[in-house]
């Protein structure tokens, strides 16, 4: 579920606003080519994930097996409750849960 509340537009303004004034003032300035980079990420990461797609694409994984979140999902498969439609469904969630992590964590490797 993506988070439309005023707060999370403001937080991704900010998130916005300090990308811009890093890769504007900073990352030039910064004598640590590696932090600079680490910083960039970061920012990046953070950007990406304020902006739903990806919160949107898990929802959307979890729900084509028949769960309201990721947790409802763990539970189930701790237990071993799920059904055999939900069992033949479950590889190709998990690889699109796992395809949406990894694509915050590492778009440039996806």
């Amino acid at each position: 579920m993506v988070d439309d509340s005023p707060a999370s537009e403001i937080t991704a303004m900010l998130a916005a606003a300090l990308r811009a004034e890093f890769d504007s003032r900073l990352r030039d300035d910064a004598v640590n080519r590696y932090s600079a980079a680490m910083m960039a990420r970061g920012l990046m990461i953070l950007q990406r994930q304020l902006a739903g797609d990806a919160a949107a694409e898990r929802a959307a994984a979890i729900a084509a097996i028949g769960f309201p979140t990721e947790s409802a999902l763990a539970e189930a498969i701790r237990t071993r409750s799920l059904t055999a439609a939900q069992q033949t469904m479950l590889p190709e969630a998990l690889g699109a849960l796992v395809a949406t992590k990894r694509a915050l964590s590492a778009p440039d490797n996806s």
